[in-house]
């Protein structure tokens, strides 16, 4: 993957909700940290990779349950379909995690694609809703 290839924060991501944007440029941070442990690609580097990933879905969890707490006080009609997506991605995020952890090979650009298509896809539709709360 490329450099020009990975997304950058940019206005076209806010929602406006500041404390949810901070959060989101910081995970868009932590993705592109992961992209480039991964394009190092040597076998020494497998603590490294397993460790910027846990740190990411450790991040992540905290992130969701900001946007969740968020939802939950503005009574958001979608709270629990929100919850759920929430739920299945971090639930997808450990298994690349135990993948990491414990398979010979690593797919390290399928692992990439999947966490940053899945997060701005997630940005750009779901979390894009949320600016509802502050109309």
């Amino acid at each position: 993957m490329s450099r020009r290839d990975f997304p950058h924060w940019s206005d076209d991501c806010r929602i406006g909700l500041k404390a949810v944007d901070t959060e989101h440029q910081f995970l868009l941070s932590m993705l592109e940290h992961l992209n480039n442990v991964f394009r190092q690609g040597n076998k020494k580097n497998r603590e490294e990779i397993a460790t910027s990933l846990e740190q990411f879905i450790d991040y992540t969890r905290m992130h969701f349950r900001s946007e969740e707490d968020i939802m939950r006080l503005c009574h958001y009609d979608g709270y629990e379909r929100h919850c759920q997506e929430h739920e299945v991605f971090i639930s997808l995020a450990e298994g690349l995690l135990g993948e990491v952890q414990h398979s010979e090979i690593i797919q390290e650009l399928e692992i990439i694609n999947f966490l940053k298509n899945w997060l701005v896809t997630h940005f750009l539709q779901e979390d894009a809703k949320l600016n509802q709360l502050i109309l």
